[in-house]
């Protein structure tokens, strides 16, 4: 069986250089060594809050030779997007690069049914 789990960050570390390279910044190269510092300061309790993280699972979807590939993908494809949680953060995030008032794209966000 295949079981569909979304796991949804209101906020990831990468956040400021995603940010950056839509505006057109260079990306800064990985190194490892800025990884293991970034353990280091989240197991000294020195990483500011990323906010929530949330883990939904969906339905089992069996897998047998007379299954339709394709149909069963699709179908676990839908059920991860509507398993993945959108925070008003997000919401908040999405209006500043389309520009629009937070508080009018949260209120449309809520009028369309979108769980906030």
């Amino acid at each position: 069986a295949l079981v569909p789990m979304a796991i949804s960050y209101e906020l990831l570390p990468e956040d400021q250089s995603f940010y950056d390279e839509l505006q057109g910044l260079p990306r800064e190269p990985l190194r490892t060594i800025g990884l293991f510092r970034w353990a280091l300061r989240g197991l000294r309790g020195e990483l500011a809050p990323y906010g929530d993280a949330h883990i939904r699972f969906g339905s089992a979807w069996v897998m047998d030779t007379s299954s339709d590939l394709m149909a069963l993908l699709g179908g676990v494809q839908s059920e991860l997007v509507a398993l993945t949680t959108i925070s008003t953060l997000h919401m908040h995030a999405l209006a500043e690069v389309l520009e629009l008032p937070g508080a009018s794209v949260v209120k449309a966000a809520r009028a369309d049914g979108i769980p906030l």
